[in-house]
């Protein structure tokens, strides 16, 4: 029995015995591991507390996303783009057109002259 495991029988409230080999695991790992026997003494929250910041947390990494993760993002920042390029495009569109009428209307006038 490791460490880990005592602490999570002794939080679960198993007292050391020899009435069932998990309790008689217990009790001989408790003989042995004196962190362990001043985890049991202290009171439940300090070992609430303490059990919190033995673990680590698990947080995936930004490079262990999959692929298909990364592609979902990709589609997302061009359809947020989407409405931008959409404007861009009309913008431009629209300077051709009134570029050519400009030009036709520069061209009628000189033609009257």
């Amino acid at each position: 029995m490791d460490c880990r495991e005592a602490r999570c029988l002794l939080d679960a409230g198993a007292i050391p015995g020899a009435s069932d080999p998990e309790r008689a695991a217990l009790g001989f790992h408790l003989a042995g591991c004196a962190p362990c026997r001043s985890y049991r003494a202290s009171p439940p929250d300090q070992r609430l507390l303490a059990t919190l910041l033995a673990e680590q947390p698990s947080v995936p990494s930004p490079e262990a996303r999959p692929a298909r993760a990364a592609r979902a993002l990709l589609v997302q920042r061009w359809v947020r783009h989407a409405g931008t390029l959409v404007l861009a495009l009309v913008a431009l569109v629209g300077v051709y057109y009134v570029g050519q009428v400009a030009f036709a209307v520069a061209t009628i006038a000189q033609n009257v002259r």
